[in-house]
């Protein structure tokens, strides 16, 4: 996250879980994201096969790492460890003034989150600085049941088949100001679409390691000529250095048109 704010991004995007004790710890995955049981397992990334649910934050402290898992280069593994969400929001949202994402993975993640949103909405704009994004939109429903200033964000994968209308209906049914699609699905109509009815549109990237910096990058400008808001990028630097030109095409483009 140190590493986004450094490279220009505005915003980044990181999943929570509770602990067994109660506190919420920013944590990607499990084994397998299709398979409730396995969401939150530690098995693929650590060498424990726990899962992070059911340990404390004691505990979760003093895993180790499966380096091999992970994109970043193993020396820089050295001393890291899954941290608290509000120690991420201290040390770099707060600190570098950033938007931050929050996608609940965790099924009890709402009422503590808000309760740590509501404590520390003297230091963090909670209506412009934070937004809450989850594939399972009950848990988006319960956020703004708790607290309806909070801005919320429907999450749909690249295997959901919608026509483009029942992304804004979804949306709407559980108050959302923004919607999160995989970069694979994003087209122009649907962004217009979605536009027509005031939604904030993010186009988001796989989990690093599944696609190079090169690869990634040649997907930029069909998303910025879409007319995304947002793209969530495991990429930050090379956005950030494309970003002048990137947007410069588009409005040569959209003057030709």
């Amino acid at each position: 996250f140190q590493r986004a704010a450094c490279s220009g991004a505005n915003s980044v995007e990181l999943d929570v879980f509770l602990s067994k004790d109660e506190e919420l710890v920013v944590f990607h995955g499990g084994k397998s994201a299709k398979n409730p049981d396995e969401v939150g397992n530690l098995g693929k990334h650590t060498t424990s096969d726990e899962n992070i649910q059911n340990l404390t934050i004691e505990e979760i402290r003093k895993l180790q790492f499966r380096n091999e898992s992970f994109a970043c280069p193993n020396e820089n593994m050295n001393g890291f460890y899954i941290p608290t969400l509000k120690e991420t929001l201290e040390e770099v949202i707060i600190k570098n003034n950033m938007h931050v994402t929050i996608e609940l993975k965790g099924a009890t993640t709402p009422k503590p989150l808000v309760k740590l949103l509501n404590n520390m909405s003297t230091t963090i704009d909670l209506q412009n600085q934070v937004t809450i994004s989850s594939f399972n939109h009950d848990l988006l429903r319960q956020v703004k049941e708790l607290n309806p200033s909070i801005r919320v964000a429907t999450l749909f994968s690249h295997i959901e088949d919608y026509a483009i209308e029942e992304y804004a209906k979804k949306a709407k049914q559980y108050n959302a100001s923004e919607v999160h699609l995989n970069f694979k699905v994003v087209t122009k109509e649907i962004v217009d679409e979605l536009h027509q009815d005031g939604f904030v549109v993010m186009a988001w990237f796989n989990s690093p390691g599944k696609m190079n910096v090169i690869e990634e990058e040649s997907h930029f400008a069909r998303l910025v000529n879409a007319g995304v808001d947002v793209i969530c990028t495991n990429a930050p630097d090379a956005l950030g250095k494309k970003k002048a030109e990137l947007m410069e095409e588009m409005k040569s483009n959209q003057a030709k048109i």
